[in-house]
C-alpha cells in the first residue's frame, strides 16, 4: 500500500529498519510525516495489527456499493486531498483591497 500510494505521488518510497518500533512511535511518526490527526494515525498504525480478508460479500449486496482498487481509492483520496488543500488555501489569501 505504501508503495502504490508513492507511486500515485510520483515520489520514491524509502523504507529505513530501525531497531524498535512501537504502534506509539509509529503513530507520531505518522503524524510527524503526514497532516493526519493523531488518534486517526494511531487507529491506522493499530489497524494494520489485523489482516482483513473480506470473504462474506453480503453488504455489497445490501449496499449496492462495489469495492475499487487500492490504486484507484488512493487515487481518488489523493486527488480530494489536494482540492480541499486548494480550497483552504484559497480562503486563506486575503482579499483584493482595489475592489
Amino acid at each position: 500500500m505504501l508503495k502504490g500510494a508513492a507511486d500515485e505521488m510520483d515520489r520514491t518510497l524509502y523504507v529505513v529498519p530501525v531497531p524498535i518500533l512501537t504502534p506509539k512511535l509509529s503513530s507520531h511518526w505518522l503524524r510527524l510525516i503526514t497532516d493526519v490527526d493523531l488518534q486517526t494515525a494511531r487507529s491506522l498504525v493499530d489497524s494494520m495489527a489485523n489482516e482483513v480478508v473480506v470473504t462474506d460479500r453480503k453488504i455489497e449486496r445490501i449496499t449496492g456499493h462495489q469495492p475499487i482498487p487500492f490504486r484507484e481509492a488512493a487515487r481518488i483520496a489523493l486527488q480530494q486531498r489536494a482540492d480541499r488543500k486548494r480550497r483552504e488555501n484559497a480562503d486563506d489569501e486575503p482579499a483584493d483591497a482595489s475592489r
